[in-house]
């Protein structure tokens, strides 16, 4: 692979995105005005399905991944020395691109130095309204609010001492005893359990 700092790539090469599906991604690429030739853009990108295929037979059956799932789209010019081409991502996956630029009196590409921009694409619906909840179980039940601290004389009295007083941990059940506040009043749409150990 032959590189050249005299290409310039935006996104630039060995960045990483993330997008969600509907979303597009403009690349550009630029060359000295003198350059005659054409820009292109590999990609993976909307071969979601040979990206998923060739990760389970390298996992499943050891083969090395042999990029099926890579083709070239033509850049269109902007301007003399400017390239662009917008891509829209309709496919979940993770997928990668690098530009390069095609000389009219070679065969070898010459790419910008540095590694494949990393394209990460989410579902939609995930792309907004996602509030999580870490949810420690042992604070939910009884002493939720401190009332079993406050009221026990025994607790309070061991506290001042200077000992470390654990009440009793809450449950799943007290929990979910308060999913309705949760989701329907704070809005939350994740509820992420915090480790759970025996107590």
């Amino acid at each position: 692979m032959v590189q050249s700092d005299a290409i310039e790539q935006i996104p630039a090469p060995g960045a990483r995105q993330l997008h969600f599906a509907g979303d597009t991604v403009t690349f550009h690429i630029k060359v000295p005005e003198s350059w005659g030739g054409q820009a292109w853009l590999r990609t993976s990108l909307g071969h979601a399905r040979s990206v998923r295929r060739e990760i389970l037979r390298q996992v499943d059956r050891q083969e090395n991944p042999l990029g099926r799932s890579w083709y070239d789209i033509p850049m269109t010019a902007v301007e003399k020395g400017h390239y662009s081409l917008t891509v829209a991502l309709t496919e979940v996956g993770h997928f990668e691109a690098k530009g390069y630029f095609l000389d009219t009196d070679s065969a070898d590409p010459l790419w910008p130095p540095g590694a494949n921009t990393a394209i990460n694409v989410a579902p939609a619906d995930t792309c907004s309204a996602n509030i999580i909840y870490n949810a420690f179980v042992r604070q939910f039940g009884p002493n939720k609010n401190g009332a079993m601290v406050a009221v026990d004389q025994t607790i309070k009295s061991l506290d001042e001492a200077g000992y470390t007083v654990i009440p009793p941990s809450g449950t799943f059940r007290d929990l979910i005893g308060e999913l309705d506040f949760i989701i329907g009043h704070l809005g939350c749409r994740i509820v992420q359990l915090l480790p759970i150990h025996p107590t």
